[in-house]
């Protein structure tokens, strides 16, 4: 074998190796799917394990940290044809699947599959890092104007009425509306059973009787 190796030229040998790695990168496709399906299943529920990476880890041999990684690419896929189509033809490394997953959405898996494809891995986990430090200025921003725009009021009308106004998300809403409706027919209860023993005497006091005549 190695003799046979030492007759191909160094550009035979480049191209052996690039092609066995597109053959590469094809197989982990093929993998990550399985372990889609098995990690979908709650396999590793059937050997005792409490997770498909700690089942990777046991019957693959893979350290629990790549087994993690490994089923946090697999799940992301399933969202993501182009960049499965990407890899399952064998032009896209593991590496570099591994990190545009960090922050590919299906309206961005385009973009970042052409980064890619022109840029090595080291550059590809750059970007990642520099798109992943984007987007949490743009959820704190949007975070923070999301919280100035709530508000809660409580003002009492010219006739005495008291009245309520807010604006919050639909679940901290949904909370605070059902809290008032608790509130509220507690109230109605108190004030109705504080007023049941005086209708209650009321009804059932006589009416005054008229004296009878006496006989003559």
């Amino acid at each position: 074998m190695n003799n046979d190796l030492k007759k191909l030229t160094t550009e035979e040998l480049g191209q052996k190796i690039t092609e066995l790695s597109s053959q590469l990168n094809a197989g982990t496709y093929q993998r990550l799917l399985f372990i889609a399906e098995f990690d979908s299943r709650q396999a590793f529920n059937e050997y005792g394990m409490k997770s498909t990476a700690s089942w990777l880890n046991w019957q693959v041999g893979i350290a629990l940290g790549a087994a993690r990684e490994k089923v946090r690419v697999a799940r992301a896929l399933k969202s993501l044809p182009a960049i499965c189509e990407s890899m399952q033809t064998g032009q896209l490394s593991y590496s570099k699947v591994r990190a545009i997953t960090r922050v590919a959405t299906s309206e961005t898996e385009h973009d970042l599959l052409d980064i890619a494809h022109q840029g090595t891995a080291a550059h590809v986990e750059k970007t990642v890092r520099l798109l992943k430090g984007v987007n949490r200025i743009q959820e704190t921003q949007q975070a923070n104007d999301d919280l100035q725009a709530r508000y809660a009021n409580c003002i009492i009308d010219d006739d005495g009425m008291v009245v309520l106004s807010a604006r919050l998300p639909a679940d901290l809403g949904a909370v605070v509306k059902k809290a008032l409706e608790i509130e509220t027919q507690k109230i109605l209860d108190e004030l109705k059973n504080a007023q049941a023993p005086h209708v209650q005497a009321s009804d059932t006091q006589a009416p005054d009787a008229q004296a009878p005549h006496s006989a003559r």
